[in-house]
């Protein structure tokens, strides 16, 4: 109760100073904000110290084009880490500030437990639809097959999909052909080793040994 309360008079506090702008309480300026630091510092020291940032410049320029709700400062970088925040994401975090603090203010003083967990199982004052995935055009709806691998540790073993496999040459699995296969005499019009692709080429010239010359037949004196 005591951060909620903390909530409201200090990083919230600017909301109600800031509802005369007609452009919107995002571009209030920056000495009606306040900044939050993990250094020792104080609002004003902290506010000197953010004129040094001149790079991140527009993270601490709040403007009519450049709206900035919240105002939560990264010492190292001096960027505001809280520049992302949208004015419709600000405004549900200021409702459910303002129903936390009535949830958990008690009648009798006293905050105990059963209130927290009560206020935890309160349903959110604000639902949003979750952004739809898309494939580099808003809201396109994804094809069937990502669909379907979606929630698969490995879609590429999902029993929807052939695993890729490479071709294996079949041999025959009767030992008899096996032999009669080998020991075919060659008769055809390629040379030897041009039905095995590019693997006969490691041979190299040696794979002319395999075609047969009449001194193979005959011997050398050709008889």
């Amino acid at each position: 109760a005591d951060w909620l309360a903390w909530m409201k008079g200090t990083v919230l506090s600017y909301v109600e100073k800031g509802q005369g702008f007609s452009t919107g309480v995002g571009s209030a300026p920056l000495h009606m904000r306040h900044v939050v630091s993990v250094r020792p510092r104080t609002q004003a020291q902290l506010m000197q110290d953010l004129q040094k940032w001149t790079p991140k410049r527009d993270h601490w320029m709040p403007s009519n084009t450049n709206e900035i709700f919240l105002t939560i400062e990264e010492p190292l970088n001096g960027e505001n880490v809280a520049r992302s925040v949208r004015g419709v994401g600000f405004w549900a975090i200021l409702k459910e500030v303002h129903r936390a603090r009535a949830a958990m203010s008690a009648k009798s003083g006293e905050v105990t437990s059963a209130h927290f967990k009560a206020l935890l199982e309160l349903p959110p004052l604000d639902r949003s639809a979750p952004p739809m995935p898309s494939l580099g055009r808003l809201g396109a709806p994804l094809p069937f097959a990502q669909q379907a691998q979606q929630g698969v540790k490995r879609p590429l073993q999902h029993g929807g999909f052939p695993p890729a496999k490479r071709p294996v040459l079949a041999f025959p699995s009767n030992p008899a052909l096996a032999r009669a296969a080998a020991s075919r005499p060659y008769a055809g019009g390629l040379r030897p080793g041009a039905g095995f692709g590019k693997g006969a080429a490691a041979f190299g010239k040696g794979a002319a040994g395999f075609r047969p010359g009449p001194a193979v037949q005959y011997g050398k004196g050709g008889k």
